[in-house]
């Protein structure tokens, strides 16, 4: 589950635009508002949602009583953000002057001018081009996940992304929208995944994709999106899709500083790069110490241990990072230590029984440590790390975790579903998952624990 897809390459400097270059001033311009945006956490910041359909083609009102159209979005691949509408008159504007009007399915300009800017213009000469992709390329791509099989990862088509979610309040393509199940194109249920969930890849043979690290089964048990409470409006909604799907609130979030656990999946981390001024590098593993679950060292791929304080987790660029150079570490030899690679997948024993298998860890970000394990039985559910006690396997090398639990609170712990309210960023949910390490057995758990010991 942990390792990374390895035939998609990351889109980067050897990768040509999709559209053509932007001009020079249009970036510079660009680059200050999103910069603006990106630091004023605690602004007041109420979504503004708008589907990808309804925004492509849709009428923009525009100073001078003059109206025009939609006809595409340029949007950053790396965070989502949308640098510029695209309308049919040729001339381009900014998402921050627009007003959406959901009655109307409508645009209106707020202030400012439209800029009448050329895409087929050259950038200015040493002018780094953004990596750009245009919306209506991105709601026809291929989207991939994983498929484990005897702990082998492997590269897994999950179907198709057929939409997207855009916050015009933080400018943002926020979510991607995708089908399962049906027959015949009757049946399909809608499901949602957060942009920052997955990457705009090519694979070998120049196709693009988005690239996730989640699996079929976890996608096919995400419940329906627009259920009851379970809508983008909700940010308890919003909160239970990041936990399940493992990513960080996003940037624009403004309560993104409130929460005191920011926690991304380790299959999330793994083949992410370690970004300095002068150098990078790719997570090649991470080291833990099984026995408190802190995490002794980031490993870079060359082998060489980096210590994770050293370190910023960025939800922006989903790399770590430092301002200054990455120091190599040595591991501190009173840990107990093991590679989170050998976790994966490793079975989990009660009572000497196995009830299940690692589904994935919980790396939280603010204080180094591996904070959660998440096991599929009869749903993902969530344990702290503190109930398992970890070794390694006969074989010397896959680990197995003993869980100081019953078959029975097992079966009654919390389920990460992405419903509202099942949100690693809800105390009270963590509450119930960090109590079963400390709450004495029950009646019912002593009977089948003796029982059991018999």
């Amino acid at each position: 589950m942990f390792t990374r897809i390895s035939h998609f390459a990351l889109l980067g400097a050897l990768v040509l635009p999709v559209v053509a270059q932007v001009p020079q001033e249009i970036v510079l311009q660009e680059n200050a508002r999103r910069g603006r945006r990106a630091d004023s956490q605690g602004f007041a910041y109420t979504p503004r949602y708008v589907a990808s359909d309804e925004l492509l083609g849709s009428a923009v009102r525009t100073e001078g009583g003059r109206t025009d159209r939609v006809t595409d979005a340029l949007l950053s691949v790396e965070d989502g953000s949308i640098q510029w509408i695209l309308l049919e008159s040729g001339a381009t504007m900014s998402p921050a002057n627009l007003r959406w009007y959901a009655d109307e399915s409508a645009l209106e300009q707020q202030e400012g001018r439209v800029m009448e800017a050329s895409f087929r213009r050259e950038p200015e000469p040493e002018a780094e081009p953004p990596r750009s992709f245009l919306l209506s390329r991105l709601v026809q791509l291929p989207l991939y996940g994983v498929e484990r099989d005897n702990g082998a990862t492997e590269v897994e088509r999950l179907g198709r992304v057929d939409g997207a979610q855009i916050d015009l309040e933080a400018g943002a393509v926020t979510h991607l929208l995708t089908s399962v199940g049906g027959v015949l194109g009757f049946g399909k249920k809608r499901k949602l995944i957060p942009f920052h969930a997955g990457q705009v890849l090519r694979d070998n043979n120049g196709e693009f994709g988005v690239v996730t690290s989640i699996t079929k089964e976890r996608l096919k048990e995400s419940p329906l999106y627009g259920e009851g409470p379970d809508n983008l409006q909700n940010p308890a909604y919003r909160d239970a899709i990041y936990s399940y799907y493992g990513v960080e609130r996003p940037l624009y979030d403004r309560r993104r500083g409130e929460a005191d656990v920011a926690v991304v999946t380790v299959s999330h981390l793994l083949g992410n790069e370690i970004i300095t001024p002068s150098e990078q590098h790719t997570v090649g593993d991470i080291i833990v110490d099984v026995r408190t679950g802190a995490v002794g060292a980031i490993v870079r791929a060359d082998g060489k241990l980096v210590a994770p304080k050293s370190l910023s987790w960025s939800w922006l660029n989903d790399t770590f990072h430092t301002e200054a150079g990455v120091d190599t570490t040595e591991l501190d030899a009173t840990g107990e230590h093991m590679m989170v690679s050998h976790i994966d997948d490793a079975p989990i024993l009660i009572e000497g029984r196995q009830v299940a298998t690692v589904e994935d860890l919980y790396y939280d970000t603010v204080n180094a440590t591996i904070r959660y394990v998440t096991v599929d039985n009869d749903g993902l559910r969530v344990l702290p790390w503190s109930v398992f006690s970890v070794r390694t396997a006969e074989d010397g090398q896959r680990a197995v975790l003993d869980a100081n639990l019953t078959r029975e609170s097992l079966e009654t712990h919390p389920v990460l579903d992405a419903r509202a309210g099942s949100s690693l960023y809800d105390p009270e949910f963590r509450r119930r998952i960090d109590a079963i390490a400390k709450r004495p057995a029950t009646p019912a758990e002593k009977v089948e624990a003796g029982a059991a010991s018999d």
